[in-house]
């Protein structure tokens, strides 16, 4: 796959208006994150970190079931003007090993000047939208340190994947490559609604992207290469 074949800003923002609507981009430098206790979940990003505890009660209550988060993402306003505050909530883990875990995200929403009119996203059958995220350990690091938006320790949305062993090895090898940047999002297997992408993965590659700045970062199309990877592409990504 050819550089050029991976730069069309029409599909990359599909990506990420669609699939992607969860990773919107952080600053680099990143505000520091409001730490975790029970009921008291980790808060990064502008937005995020300046939740109170009442606000936090009160996003709880509109969750399924009020269970609540252990992280909520909140980064501020993003390229495009809004009347809406979004934030991005990740839900406790469903499957937990040393080395990986995996979970569902959700997003609620509020009007700007409505501190407490808290709502969850729904699809069009009235139903929570839920992405599946992972969290690939750093060595020294529990998952639940997530020290900023920017951190590399912090989940990411994941598309596609069944296979634990290539994930967890897909995402050190890009950390090799890219660290600190942190992975936003990872593909491993296209779904049916994304097949328009084909043109940017063939069987048998996988889609990783980095975040770089509060509206861009960069993706990159990889492949089996022996027991490691190969970067075959890249492009720029923008919200």
């Amino acid at each position: 796959m050819k550089q050029s074949q991976v730069q069309s800003s029409v599909v990359l923002s599909l990506l990420i208006a669609g699939l992607l609507a969860a990773t919107m981009l952080a600053g680099q430098r990143g505000t520091t994150a409001v730490s975790q206790t029970a009921a008291n979940p980790v808060r990064i990003g502008i937005d995020g970190s300046r939740l109170t505890a009442g606000e936090v009660a009160e996003l709880i209550n509109v969750l399924p079931d009020g269970v609540a988060p252990w992280l909520i993402e909140g980064n501020g306003p993003g390229a495009f003007p809004s009347s809406m505050q979004t934030f991005r909530v990740y839900m406790p883990p469903v499957l937990e090993t040393p080395e990986l875990r995996h979970g569902v995200s959700l997003e609620v929403r509020r009007p700007i000047g409505s501190p407490s009119a808290w709502s969850l996203w729904k699809n069009s059958d009235g139903q929570p939208t839920r992405v599946h995220y992972a969290q690939v350990a750093i060595d020294g690091r529990p998952f639940s340190q997530v020290v900023h938006e920017n951190d590399a320790n912090r989940p990411f949305i994941l598309t596609g994947g069944d296979d634990d062993v290539e994930l967890v090895s897909l995402v050190r090898y890009v950390r090799s490559l890219y660290s600190p940047l942190p992975i936003s999002s990872v593909i491993m297997r296209l779904p049916d609604e994304l097949q328009v992408m084909k043109k940017l993965m063939n069987t048998g590659e996988v889609m990783v992207t980095i975040r770089e700045t509060t509206t861009s970062g960069k993706f990159f199309v990889l492949r089996r290469l022996g027991q490691s990877w190969e970067v075959i592409g890249q492009g720029v990504v923008s919200s």
